[in-house]
């Protein structure tokens, strides 16, 4: 530890440990860990209308109070559920046609300069070199003024970002709420929907309420922070995010193995430099990153094999580059087994092992387990090819394809680089990704060099623009920087965020619900608020009939932060906050390399609209107002009373007009003042375990200040690609891995369970963004698509997707194009019609239906989500296996 820095955060808590004390009091008696005091002086009667003392003795002595009429405590009796809310229903009801709306982007006034909020005086002589970026692709792409992008060439979807080619529906520009369920939606200032999501929040505080938030990949890096600041706080624990559908497993899976979740190779140092050779497990990059497809595909015949359950474009495309015998198709959920095939090939063929990798950097036993698996003669090469063909006729490709793979790696000098999709976590969750960074490791090529060129290793490229940041701090698991949700991880947070050691306990002993389990009908809770940060939350939840259930119940308020709410949300919502569309937001994100992209808006925000993270802490700043001039609202939230009596709410939410210590400008909160912020908790201190692993540092070890990120607009940090995961064997103080606080950890090789090595044996429904066509027109439609959603223009959508099956699957239940079938999921009993589509680029039991909207689902009328299951899970990273999912295909 270093020594205690003079200021741990910017809260002005001092009587730290007297509040702690206190403040431990109140947690316990809020959770019944200590038997309420009944006493009360012999002599008095309980009042009729206790003035404000009696009531607060009425509370203490565990009774419910008689409240002040006149008190927020009061009023907020009336505002239990999304059907009461009187001060509101008295304005006039508008049609969801009159909404306040725009159709364009270009209905904004365009920016000049970057704004304050950015920029803030102090910085105002600092050369912002930060351009607008898009918005979806997760590679990091940007874009300057004179329209070149950079840094990944080749993005498709620049121009779709700036939201002048129109989107499916319109943009609002100003906050919406629904008085009652079913009734006409009316418009409301941004200072109303403030105060009402104020409302909502502290009326599910009560017992027998619970709050759930989950959030989109296009939610930026500050509002991830917000999330955690505001809501664990309040004692909310379950955050989560779409992150869980996508890039969990293929993030989490490198904590599991290294004790750190983050990344060590980049797109220059993978896509560049010679004898790399390319595993590309299921990633179809034509369709979802485009300038890194390219970049691979630039290269004079790449070293490449692609591993896949199906012939998508990105397979097609090699075939014809580099031969079809470099495309392996292979069962759903069986890539754990051609893994260890190549294991056991490296090490009973080649004997590969890299003795000072085992002996310096690895736990020993887990190397004794994997090596007894791997070693085993059911994983020999030709047992299982056997096993994972789709098709007989497969079976002698894919036993090549396993000693040619097996002989590249261990080849000296060859760089191995494994580059998984997302399907690849939505099918077997974190055991793929963890077996073949052991295959990797094993031979001594998961890191860099002691030069800091790569060895080997896994390339990461999410499927959103942000997802990477999700993994870091949006989970019920998991505080901000991955600290554990248990009772000493939330000590440690707590002091990171300036707060009592007891802060957070109240959302430790929150119920913890994964997203997938947001959707449970039977809770103990009377009353649920369901908070939507972000596009796509109806549609994308697995078992979307009992998430639709679950949405609509008379117990749940709904409430959405989004600029282009669909009808589901403008008929269902209780409260819509529109955050400004991404051209007029500011945005930082990180991608799958650790850049760091700063995207400045380019046009002016509605003046009714927010960005999402300043509607947070501007919520947040109204309830400390509340409980700061309200003693009844202090004795009803009692651990708040405890933070507003100490400063602590007032500095850290409030502005500085307001006496508080976070300031705004142009109704935003201040980028630097949240930046400093963010480093303040990163760091080490006296009181903590150590500096977390996401500190942005560059490579140099310097801390990034905001004016380094505003200068420059982009930057990688920690490391990556440069000296991160650094393998020098000739340093006897090496630590090439590390756990979160920056403590020597091994390589833990993964052994599977024997359920994780578990392949499907019926029919398998896959999903994803390939077109599977050949059509141009709907190969162009899926990549604009790709992650964008509602912000896609409708042109070219088509009719009606059909549902792919392969030649054999047709053959076997006599089907023929243009049939009828209904695809039911056995587990749930859900179905959906479906017209047949025989298509070549299948093999085995498989039937494929693609993810991106066509009008059928723009109407309503049927969704992919409502066959896929939420209970089959990675047992590691609770990741949906949504594309293994097992179906009974019927002819109508």
């Amino acid at each position: 530890m270093r020594p205690a820095s003079p200021k741990a955060s910017d809260s002005s808590a001092a009587k730290q440990g007297q509040g702690s004390s206190i403040l431990r009091g109140v947690v316990q008696r809020l959770l019944g860990l200590k038997p309420p005091n009944r006493r009360r002086p012999a002599t008095q009667k309980q009042p009729k209308s206790p003035p404000p003392r009696a009531a607060e003795q009425s509370l203490s002595s565990g009774q419910r109070p008689i409240l002040d009429p006149d008190s927020a405590a009061a009023a907020r009796v009336w505002t239990c559920s999304r059907d009461h809310a009187p001060e509101l229903a008295e304005q006039p009801a508008q049609s969801d046609a009159t909404l306040p709306t725009i159709t364009s982007t270009d209905e904004l006034e365009l920016l000049s300069t970057i704004p304050g909020f950015l920029q803030p005086p102090e910085l105002a002589h600092t050369n912002a070199g930060a351009a607008p970026s898009c918005a979806f692709c997760g590679v990091g792409d940007s874009e300057d003024e004179r329209g070149r992008p950079q840094p990944t060439p080749g993005c498709a979807k620049l121009k779709l970002s700036t939201g002048k080619k129109g989107q499916l529906f319109p943009i609002h520009t100003a906050p919406s709420i629904q008085s009652a369920a079913g009734r006409a939606r009316h418009s409301i200032s941004y200072q109303q929907a403030v105060a009402r999501f104020a409302d909502l929040i502290l009326d599910h505080r009560d017992p027998g309420t619970q709050v759930l938030v989950y959030g989109c990949g296009q939610i930026d890096y500050f509002t991830v922070f917000a999330l955690q600041e505001v809501f664990r706080l309040l004692g909310v624990r379950n955050l989560a995010g779409n992150a869980e559908h996508c890039l969990n497993a293929g993030a989490v899976h490198n904590e599991m193995l290294t004790g750190q979740e983050g990344p060590f190779l980049t797109f220059d140092n993978a896509f560049s430099g010679n004898n790399r050779f390319y595993l590309l497990n299921g990633w179809n990059g034509m369709i979802s990153h485009p300038g890194a497809w390219a970049r691979l595909i630039a290269q004079n015949n790449p070293d490449a094999y692609v591993i896949d359950v199906m012939e998508s474009e990105s397979a097609l495309a090699l075939a014809q580059l580099i031969g079809k015998d470099r495309v392996i198709l292979i069962r759903p959920r069986s890539d754990a087994h051609m893994a260890l095939a190549v294991a056991h090939q490296l090490i009973t063929k080649h004997q590969a092992p890299h003795p000072q990798f085992i002996a310096r950097f690895s736990d020993p036993s887990s190397w004794d387990h994997f090596l007894k698996l791997a070693s085993s003669d059911r994983f020999r090469p030709a047992t299982v090819a056997q096993r994972i063909a789709p098709e007989p006729s497969h079976t002698d490709r894919i036993e090549t394809a396993i000693l040619n793979i097996a002989a590249r790696i261990a080849e000296p000098g060859v760089v191995p680089i494994n580059i998984p999709s997302v399907g690849l976590s939505q099918s077997s969750g974190a055991v793929a990704h963890c077996l073949w960074g052991s295959v990797m490791a094993m031979v001594g090529k998961y890191g860099l060099s002691a030069e800091g060129e790569p060895a080997g290793g896994t390339l990461r490229i999410p499927g959103q623009i942000n997802a990477e940041t999700e993994v870091q701090g949006l989970s019920s698991r998991f505080f901000f920087g991955r600290i554990p949700v248990h009772p000493e991880g939330a000590k440690e947070a707590a002091r990171r965020m300036g707060l009592p050691d007891e802060a957070y306990e109240l959302a430790v002993r929150d119920q913890p619900r994964v997203a997938l389990d947001y959707s449970e009908p039977e809770v103990p809770y009377e009353r649920e608020l369901i908070i939507c940060f972000g596009t796509q939350f109806e549609a994308n939840m697995m078992n979307r009939e009992r998430w639709l259930k679950k949405l609509r119940s008379p117990s749940t308020t709904l409430v959405v932060v989004d600029p282009i709410p669909d009808p589901f949300t403008l008929e269902n919502a209780h409260l819509v906050i529109p955050s400004p569309p991404h051209s007029a937001t500011p945005k930082l994100y990180q991608n799958g390399e650790w850049r760091m992209t700063l995207s400045p808006p380019r046009r002016k925000a509605a003046e009714q609209t927010r960005s999402d993270a300043t509607i947070l802490y501007d919520t947040m700043a109204e309830i400390s107002r509340r409980i700061r001039s309200d003693s009844m609202l202090r004795m009803v939230h009692p651990d708040l009373g405890l933070h507003s009596q100490s400063g602590y709410l007032r500095q850290r939410f409030e502005a500085p007009e307001q006496g508080g210590g976070l300031p705004r400008f142009e109704g935003e909160v201040c980028r630097a003042h949240l930046w400093q912020r963010v480093l303040s908790y990163l760091a080490d201190a006296d009181d903590r375990q150590g500096e977390l692993y996401c500190m942005p540092r560059d490579e140099q070890g310097i801390q990034i200040s905001w004016a380094r990120l505003l200068e420059e607009g982009n930057l990688i940090y920690g490391g990556v690609g440069n000296n991160r995961f650094l393998l020098d064997y000739e340093a006897a103080d090496a630590l090439p891995f590390k756990d979160i606080y920056g403590r020597a950890h091994s390589f833990h090789f993964f052994t599977p369970t024997e359920e994780d090595l578990s392949i499907p044996a019926g029919i398998v429904l896959n999903s994803g963004r390939a077109s599977m066509t050949g059509n141009r027109t709907e190969l162009r439609y899926a990549i604009d698509t790709f992650n964008s959603g509602k912000a896609t223009p409708p042109r070219a959508m088509p009719d009606e997707h059909p549902l792919h099956l392969s030649l054999s699957l047709c053959e076997e239940l006599s089907l023929s194009s243009g049939q009828s079938v209904l695809v039911r999921n056995p587990e749930t009993g859900q179905t959906m019609t479906c017209t047949v589509q025989p298509n070549q680029r299948l093999v085995g039991k498989l039937a494929y239906f693609p993810f991106h909207k066509d009008k059928l689902q723009l109407e309503g009328k049927r969704y992919i989500n409502t066959v896929t299951s939420h209970v089959a899970r990675c047992p590691y990273t609770a990741q949906s296996r949504f594309k293994a999912t097992e179906v009974a295909i019927t002819k109508l």
